[in-house]
């Protein structure tokens, strides 16, 4: 069952190399295929590889793709290497609700979570598989308050 409300989640990616390349290419894929089965609108930030795949995945889902839109709810940005320079451009510029990190790892995952600070304007969720990310991003822009109530008792 797919998400209610349509969503436009922009998409970008920071390119690397090493032994995760093909595990990220797989990764960037499946959250293409999450976005469209969850009736999210892929918002294509750039045409490098790993975001070429999520078109790639989104297209096999029969999904939509945008090259670019205005009032985009949130974004991904897919890390196959640590690309502190990229997000902090992504996150000013847009100002999502939410901002989601799809990394190699469980440790990326971790090592990130202590750099990024979280604000009151935008949720950052750090996720190494492309489906638990989805799930919690669309969750949270559902209910953003269940997460403030959650984590500040309020």
């Amino acid at each position: 069952m797919g998400y209610r409300k349509q969503v436009k989640i922009a998409v970008t990616a920071t390119n690397g190399s090493g032994e995760s390349e093909g595990e990220m290419r797989r990764k960037a894929r499946i959250l293409g295929q999450q976005i469209a089965k969850n009736n999210g609108i892929l918002i294509a930030e750039s045409c490098q590889d790993l975001s070429r795949e999520a078109v790639q995945g989104a297209n096999e889902a029969g999904g939509s793709v945008l090259g670019n839109s205005s009032a985009i709810d949130a974004g991904v940005h897919i890390f196959s290497q640590i690309g502190i320079d990229e997000l902090s451009k992504m996150y000013q510029a847009n100002g999502f609700k939410v901002l989601g990190l799809l990394v190699g790892s469980d440790a990326a995952a971790k090592y990130l979570s202590q750099q990024v600070k979280q604000t009151e304007k935008t949720k950052i969720i750090i996720e190494a598989e492309p489906v638990m990310l989805i799930w919690r991003m669309l969750r949270y822009i559902e209910d953003p308050e269940r997460d403030r109530k959650r984590f500040f008792g309020k």
